[in-house]
């Protein structure tokens, strides 16, 4: 969890970055623009609008810091839970259905299921 959470603010870190130099470049663009002797009403309601931009990019959703306990925990009973005899047929299905194959490879020239 922590090694993702590093990652997640280099990635928005990253993001907010490039989008402030996206901004400065359209700024010096319209200026440039200006210094050329073009001036619109479009231009300036461009640089306005351009200069009240809120310059921190959409952040990939952080994840609940208990995350990583509440699924220690689920796994701890998931036994339990799925032998419940309401639960059992259901659970196995489902179980079933998210196994696409199973490979048996011998370890050690043994072939058993330990």
């Amino acid at each position: 969890m922590a090694e993702y959470r590093r990652e997640l603010d280099r990635l928005n870190s990253g993001r907010k970055c490039q989008r402030l130099d996206r901004i400065d470049r359209q700024i010096r663009a319209i200026f440039e623009a200006i210094r050329d002797g073009m001036r619109t009403p479009a231009m300036r309601e461009d640089l306005l609008a351009l200069e009240t931009i809120d310059a921190a990019p959409e952040e990939a959703p952080a994840l609940h810091p208990e995350l990583a306990a509440v699924y220690q925990q689920k796994v701890a009973n998931i036994q339990e839970e799925l032998n419940r005899p309401q639960l059992r047929t259901e659970a196995a299905e489902a179980i079933r259905s998210l196994i696409d194959e199973i490979t048996l490879t011998p370890e050690n020239g043994r072939r058993e299921i330990a």
